[in-house]
């Protein structure tokens, strides 16, 4: 659901009325804890922002093309949901990075920065962000143009 963009209110019904599933709510529980554990101890525990709780779920996607017509896979695609807090949300966020390896590489990291920056209004994880800011997929964008064999998912981080 949405309320706002910026200052401006939402009055569209499709964005601001609550949808209802048909799964029951006994199962929502688990998957959420499961999220938190995924910041608390899982794939993304690296990627915590201080004082804030956070549920999320790291992804890989797998990348093809056609190169003279051949099926060839690419680096994959990184994938990052997440919500937060996790008892009261505030901000909901999908961040997909093409050729962005995994999950908690590009797309969790940027997740996490922008999540800070809605919450907090201000950016602690310098390293993370620092990170984001230096990093480049080029290389990755560049390799099925350049004629030559290559190797997907090699770049040292």
């Amino acid at each position: 659901m949405l309320k706002k963009i910026g200052d401006e209110d939402i009055s569209i019904p499709e964005f601001t009325e609550a949808k209802h599933t048909t799964i029951d709510r006994k199962y929502f529980e688990p998957v959420v804890q499961g999220m938190a554990e995924v910041y608390k101890k899982g794939t993304a525990r690296w990627l915590q922002i201080e004082g804030l709780e956070i549920a999320g779920k790291t992804g890989t996607v797998e990348n093809f093309t056609r190169i003279d017509g051949v099926r060839t896979q690419l680096t994959d695609n990184s994938v990052f949901v997440a919500f937060a807090p996790v008892n009261n949300p505030k901000i909901a966020i999908a961040v997909y990075i093409e050729n962005g390896y995994f999950g908690s590489r590009y797309a969790g990291h940027i997740a996490s920065l922008m999540i800070e920056k809605y919450l907090k209004g201000e950016i602690t994880r310098t390293d993370l962000e620092k990170r984001m800011l230096e990093k480049t997929l080029e290389e990755e964008y560049a390799k099925p143009y350049s004629g030559q064999p290559f190797k997907i998912n090699e770049r040292v981080w």
